[in-house]
């Protein structure tokens, strides 16, 4: 379903099933609990399977992580890498909900520009 893993100065998570607003909340609740999360940023990669979303999820996913946010937390970026499409488009959307989030969140098509930015 999906594979969470550490990679030096950031943490990976990657969807590997069609994401709906459930499996979302559950990856996300995930991420946040993982013991390097306060530190890392992280990249989530979408593969082909993309999402299944309402646009209101959108609101109630930045909700989400904004209530479950450590409050000690230094990372400061998000990436999520994705094909041009729909997710592409849903992501778009969601960056701009995330903005009132205490970090940053920017959009990618390949992996390597990712890793760039999360570890610049």
């Amino acid at each position: 379903m999906y594979q969470i893993s550490t990679q030096g100065t950031y943490i990976k998570v990657e969807l590997k099933v069609e994401a709906d607003f459930q499996i979302l909340s559950e990856v996300i609740e995930t991420v946040i609990n993982h013991p390097q999360y306060p530190q890392c940023n992280d990249i989530w990669i979408f593969g082909n399977e993309g999402v299944s979303l309402k646009f209101e999820h959108l609101d109630q996913i930045t909700d989400l992580i904004a209530r479950l946010y450590p409050p000690d937390a230094t990372r400061n970026k998000t990436a999520i890498v994705t094909s041009p499409g729909l997710t592409a488009a849903f992501a778009e959307l969601w960056a701009g909900s995330a903005g009132k989030l205490p970090y940053e969140v920017k959009i990618f098509s390949g992996l390597i520009a990712a890793e760039k930015w999360v570890t610049a």
